[in-house]
């Protein structure tokens, strides 16, 4: 099963999305907010701080743990794991 972490980051009462192309298999054409793949033995926090680094060039310091989904999208099972950082 796919594992995803993602960060809902806030600043100035804002929250930054991205928006996801058409091409892509699972939620096309959509807004999103940043976040990845878990590695292998990698933790949920540890993907987010990661992803948050690669997508964003952001060193977050302080990830707040909001919830735990786990739900089927059309590449089959997938858990996202969501934080919020401001």
């Amino acid at each position: 099963m796919r594992e995803i972490s993602n960060v809902i980051l806030t600043r100035d009462n804002a929250v930054l999305l991205g928006w996801r192309g058409a091409n892509r298999r699972s939620y096309p054409s959509c807004w999103t907010v940043p976040g990845g793949n878990l590695e292998p033995g990698e933790s949920p926090e540890a993907a987010a701080m990661r992803e948050m680094r690669e997508e964003l060039g952001v060193d977050v310091k302080r990830l707040r743990y909001l919830t735990t989904i786990e739900t089927v999208d059309a590449l089959g099972p997938v858990i996202f794991h969501m934080f919020a950082s401001s």
